[in-house]
């Protein structure tokens, strides 16, 4: 039984990957119809949507989580409550200039998701797009890979918001960040998952016929991949990349692109990827 939230191998991946040409968080963007959400001078109501977030931050408590640095002997990084948690960190307001709507909207995603995110912090944050227009509220979801991917994102969405209008939190539940482990229960710890580990090296060693056909299984994938990789169509999705981003949008009827999709016996997704991955033009 784990004690501690260790990061896992993918985690530590995502973080070793990230540099300044290569962000590793994530973005949504969604548009709100702003009848619950504006007061009656058009200005987002930001305090009482933060009150309604944070209410409802125990349904994830990934959120208020932080990266704790491990010492020697201490095994991996992982993560600890934030004593210093705000709400007014993460979920913040943006007012767009005018004109204002989808335009001005993309242009403040794309400085946004050019700047790397604050590692100390609870990674993540929930931007209000104020003078959107015509009564609505653009909403802007900027979260690292290393907490979740792009359905965790939805589930997220879905676990802090409703789909029916009319349904606001207006209490925050009293928390407490619980400590961090102490040095000494973090090398205990990370002693009983080496020995773990070792142990089920042993079984391994033990059954050498197994283990010689599971590392051939493993050589194969591995093989069989680098050589997917090789002469890959120019797209836009294997080019140099940078910290700048440039985002456009793409209205489909979602019932004509799920006949598409069970015509050709694939799913949603696969017509998104076919999509973004198109060929690029000169």
């Amino acid at each position: 039984m784990n004690l501690f939230q260790r990061l896992t191998l993918a985690d530590l991946a995502n973080l070793a990957a990230e540099a300044s040409d290569t962000p590793m968080h994530q973005g949504a963007v969604g548009i709100l119809d702003g009848s619950n959400l504006l007061d009656g001078e058009g200005r987002v109501r930001i305090e009482a949507i933060r009150m309604h977030v944070a209410a409802r931050l125990d349904r994830v408590p990934e959120l208020r989580r932080i990266l704790f640095q491990t010492g020697p002997l201490q095994g991996r990084q992982l993560w600890v409550d934030d004593p210093d948690f705000r709400i007014e960190n993460h979920v913040l307001l943006a007012k767009l200039p005018a004109p204002s709507g989808e335009a001005r909207a993309l242009r403040f995603v794309e400085r946004m998701m050019g700047s790397l995110m604050d590692l100390s912090m609870p990674m993540w944050q929930m931007w209000f797009l104020e003078g959107y227009g015509d009564g609505r509220v653009g909403l802007f979801l900027k979260l690292h890979h290393v907490f979740a991917d792009g359905q965790g994102i939805l589930k997220i969405v879905g676990l802090l918001f409703d789909l029916e209008p009319g349904v606001v939190e207006t209490s925050r539940p009293v928390w407490t960040a619980a400590p961090p482990p102490s040095p000494r229960a973090l090398a205990l710890d990370n002693l009983a998952r080496k020995g773990r580990l070792l142990a089920r090296a042993g079984q391994r060693l033990a059954h050498p016929v197994v283990l010689a056909r599971s590392t051939g299984d493993a050589a194969r994938a591995i093989w069989a991949t680098i050589q997917e990789g090789r002469g890959a169509p120019r797209t836009s999705l294997n080019v140099p990349i940078g910290p700048t981003r440039r985002i456009k949008t793409m209205s489909l009827s979602l019932v004509r692109v799920k006949t598409l999709a069970h015509a050709e016996g694939v799913k949603l997704n696969d017509v998104f990827m076919e999509l973004a991955g198109a060929p690029c033009r000169e």
